[in-house]
């Protein structure tokens, strides 16, 4: 609905719930009567808290105030990439003409001189460049790696790759996962919501996540966070006028349906909102800032939009840690900080009273997180650093960080972190009024009506009933017995059957010489079957032969003393005959011992497969 299709068949879009800008809703909107003499029409349906913020996006597109545009100003990848290709079209260029055509270009009229030439030596040592100094300045020349520097950067949008995700109980994929949050989050042993339930990371390896699922649900981060369209400062102020509005009229519904272009079920959802809110609690708006507490968090009430209260809600948990020494964990929305933190409400009010070095205090910060560990793989890319191929889980991005430190990927780094993700501009802006007076911070204890909606809306996947631990060891047992493994006798060579681990005799037996030595082995191990008969042919093995015929044995030795058990045991993933015959020796007092230390092996298996050789 925003590609600009021309699509002159539509008569009326139909926007479910808030479009989150201005921007957008008219790019929706703007397909119906797409044509010559048309006129476009769209509605928003929308409910509960939404209201607000659809009612006012629906005013601004009325009055045609579109949200500002961010520009990249003088993006120093982007201009690495087009200093390379001035080169492929002039082999002796100077640097006052680069110089010259980088400076009619808008994102870079501000560019100094210093910066300029900066940049250039810094090309040289990555060697795309060659700089050779004259009496009035520089001849830059290409170096022969700068066709494919350049060809493989035309585009700055990321490769970004998926990650499948694996239940380690049913060895099954649950879902699949973005590369960005696994640059996160996707440290072994963190725990996120995914398919409405917990889980912890076990290892990545590869494009393959291992998890377990664990009833830490409180600290689990979405697997969602991040993605939803960021809702601007001005529209979210406009929304805590809206809500000042509704607070101090006497006819809330006149005034609003004459204000705004709305139905009257509309306007009463808005009033009844408020009218909840004001039973108990504050309403906060655009001049009064709320701060409650509910057990061990503390929810501020802030309306100024997503890029500012992440900004905000960054600060605040930055200063908290460096006090209490103890991790904050932090969830923003447009209209609201929520903070599970140990510290209280009376501290958190004196931080943003007297909030100072709020640029320094961010940078430190971001510079020691996942999200500038995997900007700064991107930037790196666009610079040639890291070919476009490296995958984040291979390379050493703490040493390629350190190396480049102070470095113009470095500080490009920053400036895309600070202009895409924060807004610190309009945050000082905030701290200022409320150090000054201009908005008021009301302190309450328990949960409003707004505190609550902010609490579930963030931890609505959280919602769902976790995995009770019965559901998991049968969900584990199931699948143990429904793995199929291939039935091999070493005895005699000739009964080679594939079945289902659950159908396995008790003790089995060769059907053809009724031999026990019956080895156990995965199913896809064909070549099992012609190694067992070179051997009982008596003819010589290889190194590698002889080291599977020995694993072949091991297995048939476990199957002779434990029967079926010992084939439960080895059906486990990545649980061998070594293995299987330390768990079979522990002699468990119950079966789901026996099936939790099988489990316990797999994961030890998924957690040390990565560095095996």
């Amino acid at each position: 609905m925003e590609l600009g299709i021309d699509i002159g068949s539509i008569d009326l879009v139909i926007q479910y719930l808030s479009p989150r800008r201005v921007a957008r809703l008219v790019q929706r909107v703007g397909r119906s009567g797409h044509k010559v003499g048309g006129v476009s029409s769209g509605v928003i349906l929308s409910g509960e808290e939404d209201l607000f913020e659809s009612t006012i996006i629906a005013d601004m597109a009325m009055k045609r105030e579109l949200e500002e545009v961010k520009i990249h100003e003088a993006a120093m990848d982007v201009l690495s990439s087009q200093i390379v290709g001035l080169s492929l079209d002039e082999y002796d260029i100077t640097d006052e003409k680069i110089y010259g055509i980088i400076k009619r270009a808008y994102p870079y009229r501000g560019i100094e001189k210093k910066d300029f030439i900066s940049l250039l030596k810094f090309l040289e040592s990555l060697r795309l460049l060659w700089l050779n100094e004259t009496p009035d300045g520089y001849t830059v020349r290409r170096r022969k790696k700068v066709w494919q520097y350049y060809f493989e950067n035309l585009s700055t949008i990321p490769d970004t790759n998926q990650y499948r995700v694996i239940s380690i109980i049913e060895n099954e994929p649950i879902g699949m996962l973005d590369e960005a949050f696994i640059a996160e989050h996707g440290q072994p042993g963190n725990t996120f919501v995914f398919s409405g339930r917990a889980w912890k990371i076990i290892q990545v390896d590869g494009t393959k996540v291992t998890v377990e699922p664990v009833e830490d649900i409180e600290s689990a981060v979405p697997a969602w966070e991040g993605e939803l369209i960021p809702v601007p400062y001005r529209v979210a102020q406009a929304v805590g006028m809206l809500r000042r509005l509704i607070s101090g009229a006497k006819d809330a519904e006149k005034a609003l349906t004459e204000k705004y272009q709305i139905d009257a079920n509309s306007a009463g959802g808005m009033i009844d909102i408020i009218k909840k809110q004001k039973a108990k609690h504050t309403v906060p708006d655009d001049e009064t800032v709320l701060i409650e507490t509910y057990k061990d968090f503390v929810i501020i009430h802030l309306c100024c939009g997503s890029l500012v209260n992440a900004t905000i809600g960054r600060y605040l948990g930055a200063v908290l840690t460096t006090e209490t020494g103890v991790s904050v964990n932090i969830k923003t929305d447009p209209y609201r900080i929520m903070l599970q933190t140990t510290a209280t409400a009376e501290r958190v009010k004196s931080i943003l009273s007297k909030a100072k070095d709020l640029k320094e205090v961010l940078t430190t910060e971001v510079e020691r997180s996942s999200m500038f560990k995997w900007r700064f793989l991107h930037v790196a890319r666009r610079f040639g650093i890291i070919t476009r191929q490296a995958r984040y889980e291979k390379i050493s991005i703490n040493k390629i960080i350190a190396d480049y430190a102070d470095s113009p990927v470095y500080k490009e780094t920053l400036r895309e972190i600070f202009l895409e993700k924060m807004d610190a501009e309009n945050a000082e802006s905030v701290l200022n009024k409320i150090s000054k007076g201009g908005i008021e911070i009301k302190l309450e204890t328990g949960l409003s009506f707004l505190g609550e909606s902010g609490l579930v809306h963030q931890f609505a996947e959280v919602m769902k009933p976790r995995m009770p631990e019965k559901e998991i060891f049968l969900a584990f047992k199931r699948r143990l017995l429904k793995t199929r493994m291939r039935l091999l006798c070493v005895n005699c060579g000739d009964y080679n059957l594939v079945r289902t681990v659950g159908d396995v005799d008790e003790q089995p037996e060769c059907p053809k010489c009724t031999s026990r030595l019956i080895a156990i082995i995965g199913r896809h191990k064909i070549n099992a079957v012609k190694i067992v008969n070179k051997k009982l042919k008596k003819k010589e093995l290889t190194k590698d032969e002889l080291a599977e015929f020995q694993t072949i044995m091991r297995s048939a030795d476990l199957i002779i003393v434990y029967g079926k058990k010992a084939a439960i045991a080895l059906a486990g993933h990545g649980v061998g005959p070594q293995t299987a015959a330390l768990i079979l020796s522990k002699l468990q007092p119950t079966r789901e011992k026996f099936f939790a230390d099988i489990l316990e092996a797999e994961k030890q298996f998924a957690r040390t497969k990565p560095y095996w050789k």
